[in-house]
């Protein structure tokens, strides 16, 4: 699938424009330090652990995400191509799962629903638990 980024990017700017931010729904998302100083980010790799967030800003409340892999794409730096491998792994880490898809208004089906499960390590602004301790005992980064 190839991407005309020229156009793409307008349309993004164009969207962004009209929506002024409100399209965004959590402003902030804690990562714990836990997922760097754990191994968290070298077991499933710094290419899937960027994908997954940026599937993760478009969680709802209920924990799914169904954003385009070229958003996916586009946002993260890779390729259509990568983004697919890496949300294989993050799938296999029991990150992320997959949902099914959207259906459209003309009963078409959409973008694949993407259930968020690694949510101990991130938490968004709009989510329980966002100020909950982070997962280690450690002091940045001094063992003790």
């Amino acid at each position: 699938m190839e991407i005309n980024k020229s156009e793409y990017i307008k349309r993004l700017e164009k969207r962004a424009k009209k929506n002024r931010g409100k399209e965004y729904r959590n402003l902030y998302l804690r990562i714990s330090y836990a997922i760097a100083k754990d191994g968290h980010i070298k077991r499933v790799g710094a290419r899937a652990f960027g994908v997954f967030i940026v599937i993760r800003t478009y969680m709802d409340r209920e924990g799914i995400a169904y954003p385009s892999l070229r958003t996916i794409a586009y946002q993260s730096g890779c390729g259509v191509g990568t983004v697919q491998r890496e949300i294989k792994r993050l799938i296999q880490e029991d990150w992320l799962a997959k949902e099914g898809r959207v259906e459209t208004k003309d009963g078409k089906f959409g973008n694949t629903k993407y259930r968020i499960i690694e949510t101990d390590l991130t938490r968004g602004s709009g989510q329980k638990g966002f100020l909950a301790k982070p997962l280690t005992n450690r002091d940045n980064g001094r063992e003790g």
